[in-house]
Formats: C-alpha cells, structure tokens, sequence
C-alpha cells in the first residue's frame, strides 16, 4: 500500500494525466461518462467532455445548462460516477465523488469565465438555444438553432460548471501484465493500493 501526502500530485491524477497525454491524438479520449441518480432513484448516464482540471483542487470540470435534468439530479443527489476508457493506452478510470454546480453565484475561482472564453461560437451557441428536452416545432423550414449569436464575451446564467470531487479512483490496466489500482481519499492524502485485476 503507498500513500501520497498534500505535498504531492496523487498517482490517479499522474496516471490520468498521462494517460489523456498518451491518447491526445484521439478527440474522443477527453470524453467520458458520468453517472448520476435521479429523484426516483433510477439510474442516468451521458457523455460530457472533460475541461480540465480545477486549478486549486483535483476536481474535474465539465460545462452544462442549468436547465438540464442533471442539474435537479445533482442537487438531489450529488454523489456521481465516471467512467472513462482511453483505447490508445487500454486503460480505464472508474471514478466516485461529489458534484457541485458552479453557478455565476458561487464560482469564486472564475471556472465559469475561463471555459466560457475557451469555448468555440458553436459551442456557446447552445446556450442560447430553447430549453434542453423541450419539443422543437420548426415552422416552415426554420429552426430554433439558428441565427443565434454567441459571440458575447461573458457567459449566460444558464452556463455552468460541474466540478467533481473524486473521493474514490479505480485504474485498470489492460495491457500485459495487467494492473489495477485503487485509490480512496482520506482528508488530503490519498492512500492506494494493488489489487487482483
């Protein structure tokens, strides 16, 4: 068993960082899935892109609506899960934590404005669309989807972030030999050990 203190970047983020530097070459390796519980218990999943890293924790960002399903989901129940498969390395990243949603309210570290600004106009664009999971009725050809200017410099309320708190870090290695390492957090330090794939 080996243990990490404050002092030093975790093995989980030094393997995951290596292993999105490993797979760059692949757009699809910065996406992954995330697991959520809805208010009736039953399961959610989707695909998000992963933003980065929160500058002052090893938090992982992610940009959302507020007017998504995920949002009531995550305040009813923040505890996630993420799943994440690098084919190029083959190897997988099963994540437990907490989400918190980083609103223009509480987003004391300017997560929001940063990932605002790095996004593409397309990307922005879908923000100011009409409100997730509603009907689109198209009249004669138009769509809601079009025409929209994005182009302003400060991000809408409806954009937020999603930063989780990883609290636990499954790393499988699929090559040969095969390795498997766990980590859980214990206050800074993040105790780890090797298991039995």
């Amino acid at each position: 068993m080996g243990v990490e203190s404050s002092n030093t970047l975790p093995s989980w983020r030094s393997e995951l960082q290596r292993a999105l530097k490993r797979n760059r070459a692949d757009a699809h390796s910065r996406y992954f899935q995330l697991a959520s519980v809805a208010a009736d218990g039953s399961p959610r999943n989707r695909t998000v892109v992963f933003r980065g890293f929160a500058a002052s924790s090893h938090d992982l960002l992610i940009i959302s609506d507020d007017r998504a399903a995920k949002h009531t989901e995550l305040l009813t129940n923040p505890v996630v899960a993420i799943a994440w498969y690098f084919p190029r390395s083959r190897e997988q990243f099963r994540l437990v934590g907490n989400a918190h949603v980083l609103t223009e309210d509480n987003d004391t570290d300017c997560c929001r404005q940063q990932l605002w600004s790095a996004l593409s106009d397309p990307a922005k664009a879908q923000f100011f669309w009409p409100q997730p999971g509603m009907p689109v009725s198209p009249i004669a050809g138009d769509s809601p989807f079009s025409d929209v200017c994005a182009s302003t410099s400060e991000p809408p309320p409806n954009f937020t972030v999603i930063a989780v708190s990883p609290e636990s870090v499954d790393h499988l290695q699929l090559t040969n030999p095969q390795r498997r390492l766990l980590s859980h957090r214990s206050g800074t330090d993040w105790p780890w050990c090797e298991v039995n794939p």
